[in-house]
């Protein structure tokens, strides 16, 4: 005899038939086990037997499941979301990690009541043995095999597989010490993975660079975002829970407080350029400057500058100039932001330390090789140079060349300081460009810079600029100084 019901299915928990509690006669057959992965059970019951009663009800007891084999959404998961909500919790959680501190470990939580009960032994460690690669050209079966070897040794590989393999069915987050390998990619990136992991929270960049992201590491960050996995680093230097971002429209993203990621998304993006080495006398100029442009967003309505556009303000994030605008930015409640390059000193190595600035709340970190590629991903709307030396001449050149291209709009840079500062700086070279007729057609590259004593000659070109009122770009002046000189 077939029993039709109500459809019954329960996503976190095994149902059975109680034979022995049917009504006299009746019997269920073997097939009594209502299984949380499917709705094909749950309506029709199979009986049979010798009976004359009526059955009205069908007897079930249920087995709870192991948390990460409950079929659970991770927006079903309410006490999870909340303790999310609270860095200390995430702090904690990191603090059970096995020792010693060196040693890899990472743990896959689906439950809030797990996140605030972890112990040491819920993490798996692991020691990997980085090997030198044999290269794909020459060796191809060997390399396969000797990645495939080092993300086996990863302590996020078994419960991504366990994921991959059906064996983890609820969606939760993966905690990390470190963050993870970019061999990792293919399997954070899968199917199934994808489906269940929702959140990475790490709390240190790299096992052999510390707080320093390598380039293949960027572009992991890059592409979890764009498969919906959002990052976290549970980060010790500021003590707050930082997002990666990416920037709109570019290939290129910074960590941000959560309380700044909507802000940092809607953002105009100013820059100080300048020496590490002195501050220069320039923090009243600055911060008559970035409070005028703060209160010109109430006045323009220009699509980089409006009511509902914040501010943000990038620097190198190290220390005189950097440090000058970074407590500026701070000071005025802008988004204060640095690109980081690893400074840290080496044996041989003649580049002067750079520390970084304590005012810095959104960030990008690079290791040293990465010094281009991390000058390029400043993506500045509006760049402002102070005194600077080798790196700071590099950064106009950089400045100089995305308006001649045109990777970027021609829009106003600021050069502060002396007239005769910047005609020693930049003049000759120019002029030299200019009469050789290497930059033949691009001579109205000048008409970008602006060369200003104080913050009132700054503001009016930025006024004139968001006015549509500023000869710049293509169809503008040509100035043989190399850059405008504004009175």
């Amino acid at each position: 005899m077939l029993v039709k019901t109500q459809p019954l299915h329960i996503r976190t928990a095994f149902g059975r038939v109680v034979d022995k509690l049917l009504p006299a006669g009746y019997h269920h057959t073997s097939a009594s086990i209502l299984e949380p992965d499917t709705k094909a059970s749950g309506d029709v019951y199979e009986l049979f037997g010798d009976a004359k009663e009526e059955i009205k009800i069908i007897p079930l007891e249920f087995y709870t499941l192991e948390p990460h084999r409950e079929h659970v959404f991770f927006s079903d998961r309410d006490q999870l979301q909340s303790c999310l909500e609270h860095p200390s919790t995430l702090f904690k959680a990191f603090e059970t990690a096995p020792q010693p501190s060196h040693h890899r470990a990472a743990v896959f939580v689906v439950k809030g009541e797990q996140l605030l009960n972890l112990k040491s032994n819920d993490w798996i460690a692991r020691e990997p043995h980085p090997h030198e690669f044999p290269g794909l050209i020459y060796h191809p079966e060997s390399q396969a095999y000797m990645v495939d070897r080092y993300i086996e040794q990863q302590p996020s590989f078994p419960f991504l597989k366990g994921i991959q393999d059906g064996l983890i069915t609820s969606q939760g987050i993966l905690l990390s010490k470190y963050f993870p390998s970019p061999l990792m990619k293919k399997l954070l990136l899968a199917d199934q993975v994808q489906r269940c992991l929702k959140g990475i929270y790490f709390q240190q960049a790299s096992f052999s660079y510390a707080d320093f992201f390598s380039h293949e590491d960027r572009s992991l960050l890059h592409d979890l975002a764009k498969f919906a996995i959002p990052t976290y680093w549970v980060d010790k230097t500021c003590g707050k829970i930082l997002q990666y971002v990416p920037r709109p429209d570019k290939d290129a993203g910074m960590f941000a407080p959560l309380n700044l990621v909507d802000d940092f998304m809607r953002a105009t993006f100013f820059g100080v350029y300048g020496s590490h080495k002195i501050p220069g006398n320039f923090e009243l100029e600055l911060t008559l400057l970035l409070e005028g442009i703060e209160s010109m967003r109430q006045e323009v309505n220009h699509a980089l500058l409006n009511v509902d556009t914040p501010i943000a303000l990038i620097t190198g994030g190290g220390p005189g100039v950097m440090e000058l605008g970074n407590k500026v930015a701070k000071k005025l409640n802008l988004l204060s932001c640095a690109n980081i390059v690893d400074f840290r000193h080496k044996e041989s190595s003649v580049i002067s330390e750079q520390m970084q600035n304590p005012y810095v709340d959104i960030k990008m970190t690079y290791r040293l090789d990465r010094l281009v590629e991390r000058q390029a991903e400043f993506n500045l709307d509006f760049p402002i140079f102070l005194q600077g030396g080798i790196g700071t001449d590099f950064e106009y050149t950089l400045e100089e060349v995305r308006r001649k291209v045109g990777s970027t709009d021609a829009t106003p840079i600021l050069l502060f300081g002396s007239v005769e500062y910047w005609k020693e700086k930049i003049t000759s070279r120019f002029n030299c460009n200019l009469n050789t007729g290497t930059i033949s057609g691009s001579e109205w590259v000048s008409n970008c810079f602006f060369c200003v004593q104080n913050a009132s000659q700054g503001l009016k070109i930025y006024r004139q600029y968001f006015t549509n009122n500023l000869p710049i770009g293509p169809r503008g002046p040509i100035y043989n100084d190399g850059f405008v000189i504004v009175h």
